[in-house]
This record gives C-alpha cells, structure tokens and sequence, in this order.
C-alpha cells in the first residue's frame, strides 16, 4: 500500500514539473508566423507601412533647423514666389473636366494643366496618389495630347528659364501648394512608385541621394536644394513620356502651402 502511493507522489510530482517548465516556455514569435504563407506576411507589412503616419519615420536627431513637412492638410507656409492667380474659381477653372482634382500653373513655360484621374486626361494623377496631394511623393504623367504641351517642359533645362520662375502652382478647390523645380532630367520609363518608397525616409534619402548625383549634359540639378528637399519630404515629380521611348522628369520640392477661402 505505502509503495503505491509512494509511486503515485512521484508520479505527481514528475507531472507538476513538466507543467511548471511548459508554462514557463518563452513563446518563438518565428515559430508563430512561419505557418503563413511568406508572401502573406510581406502583403501585411506592406499595406501597414503605407497607411503608417510618416510621423513614425521621422529621423530623431534631426538638428534644430530642419524643416520636414509631413502632409499639407494643415500647414501654412508663406510662398518664395508670386502667386499666378490671385482670384482662383476652382468650379471654373475645371468646368467641363471629368474627374478633375487640382489645376497646375507653371508660370515658366506660361502654361496650366488640369490633373485628371482615371486613363483618359490631360496630365494624370498616379494611381498610387491620393487627391489631396499629401503624399511624399505625388506623381503626374503627361498622356495623349498634352504629350506635345509638356514637351515645353524641357525649357527648364534652360537655367534662364528657371532663374525668372522655378516654381510650380498646385489649386485644389480649398488648398493651394507651391513647389520649387530642384531637377529636370531624361530617364528610362519606371513605375516611380512602386520603385521607390518614398514612405520610408531613409529609402526617401537616398532617393533624392541618386538624383542629386546626375551629372548628365542634358539635365539640371539644383545643389543648393539638396538638404532642404531631403528635410522637406514632399515632392511633386512631372514625368512625360517621349517618343524616343524616354521620359522627361521633372521634380520640384514643396515651399508653400495656404488654405483657400470657400
């Protein structure tokens, strides 16, 4: 009888053990995930760290005089230059434009062009772009018609050009932006977007890194503006297609931003 119940104690307190050292065993997050399929897990991580506040990427030994503006929903900054439309309709001034979402004046080459969603328009919006223009960095395509109009594009690579007006105007019905144009060059064709993730700031950096070191003949690059576009983190890129089968980019950084009266 006493050998009985000494041989069910031990058993007992053999059980008791192996449940203490389970209940102390350190969960392996690697272990967790591994039953998902790879690709799942990049797609979440992917659509996390594009609907992420850039607010989270933000460098935290930025020195004192850095500027960087994260979106434009509420941030008021005086223009460098002159506004071109001082009396802005905006129901007007797209009337009769499908899909219309801002009108862009760039006084340099005295033109204005009403940015379109969609497949079909003047001068589009990328599809990745919201429509508020707060994206770090918001692209617009030259198609159809326009293609010979944005050719006008490529005087800015006249320094004169630029020197009279490097700025480019961005009306929105409630919001007008403005952006200094820092480079203009000749590319191969690429999904700027998807290419670069401008959402993450250092990808950012060493983006605007490799344009800044463009030293072709046929190209401007503004060196002086290489720290303040960094800091900035919000660009406004112009790529028209060519039909040699390049494309002419154009980039500008934001410098002003104001709200407009209903």
């Amino acid at each position: 009888m006493n050998k009985g119940i000494s041989t069910a104690a031990c058993i007992l307190v053999i059980f008791c053990i192996l449940i203490s050292f389970s209940g102390c065993k350190k969960i392996n997050v690697r272990e967790v995930v591994s039953s998902k399929d790879n690709a799942d897990i990049q797609d979440e991580l992917d659509d996390r760290e594009k609907n992420d506040s850039r607010v989270d990427s933000l460098p935290h030994n930025s020195e004192s005089n850095e500027q960087i503006i994260v979106g434009t929903d509420s941030v008021q900054i005086a223009f460098r230059g002159k506004e071109p439309l001082a009396d802005f309709d905006y129901d007007n001034a797209v009337y009769g434009y499908d899909n219309a979402v801002a009108l862009m004046v760039i006084p340099s080459i005295d033109r204005k062009f009403i940015i379109q969603t969609g497949t079909d328009g003047y001068v589009l919006l990328d599809e990745g772009n919201g429509h508020d223009f707060s994206d770090p960095n918001v692209v617009l395509h030259g198609e159809g018609s326009i293609i010979d109009s944005f050719a006008l594009l490529q005087n800015v690579l006249d320094p004169l050009v630029l020197e009279k007006n490097p700025y480019i105007y961005i009306y929105m019905k409630n919001r007008v932006m403005e952006y200094e144009i820092f480079a203009a060059y000749f590319h191969s064709p690429e999904d700027i977007l998807v290419k670069y993730n401008c959402y993450d700031y250092t990808k950012f950096q060493n983006y605007i890194n490799d344009v800044f070191l463009i030293r072709d003949m046929n190209s401007y690059v503004n060196d002086s503006m290489h720290e303040e576009v960094v800091n900035t983190w919000q660009l406004l890129t112009l790529q028209s297609s060519l039909t040699d089968g390049r494309c002419f980019i154009v980039q500008a950084s934001m410098t002003g931003a104001k709200s407009l009266s209903p």
